[in-house]
């Protein structure tokens, strides 16, 4: 296991071909799909290559992807966070998804603070940008807890297919009294 931050909830840490039932899961989730991107992944060795061309593949290139988030308690993979490079955009993004059955409970804004925090700190990433679905208000929120500004509408039909998305920006070089970085 590579551990890559703790909360108060939960263990962050890479992910591994080991966590290919999950992500087959995960990336199935109707809100997923809807909010994100149907991925199709439809089999474990869809799972497999995902892991391997998606956050393995950006753990190798740019030193940081997205991460499995586990119950300390339990160990149990509930979702993953990280940060996501994109060519079209200037700086990285954050980018979370949750299992349904842990929803409204916090553990995506824990998450997200864990990793602007850890942006800060071990890589000195004086940027982060939320890309959010217009009708994602409960992620719109998580990106507004954690800190994130609005910045406006942004769409890029090509990758969007046609969604509009809201664009928020964390400039990492300042702090607020809760010792998340502020927009």
């Amino acid at each position: 296991m590579n551990k890559i931050y703790e909360t108060a909830r939960l263990l962050v840490r890479n992910f591994n071909h080991n966590d290919a039932a999950f992500i087959q899961t995960l990336l199935n989730e109707p809100d997923f799909i809807k909010n994100i991107a149907d991925k199709g992944v439809q089999s474990l060795e869809d799972a497999i290559k995902y892991l391997d061309t998606v956050p393995l593949a950006s753990y190798e290139k740019y030193g940081f992807g997205l991460w499995c988030m586990e119950l300390k308690q339990t160990g149990q993979p509930i979702g993953m966070c990280g940060l996501v490079k994109r060519d079209y955009l200037a700086h990285p993004d954050i980018g979370y998804a949750i299992l349904s059955d842990f929803y409204r409970q916090g553990l995506t804004a824990e998450a997200v603070a864990g990793t602007i925090k850890w942006a800060k700190e071990e890589m000195d990433i004086p940027a982060l940008l939320g890309i959010v679905n217009v009708g994602n208000e409960a992620s719109q929120k998580v990106l507004e807890g954690a800190g994130l500004a609005y910045q406006g509408w942004w769409s890029r039909r090509k990758i969007c297919r046609h969604f509009s998305f809201t664009k928020f920006c964390c400039k990492a070089n300042r702090t607020d009294n809760r010792g998340i970085l502020a927009g």
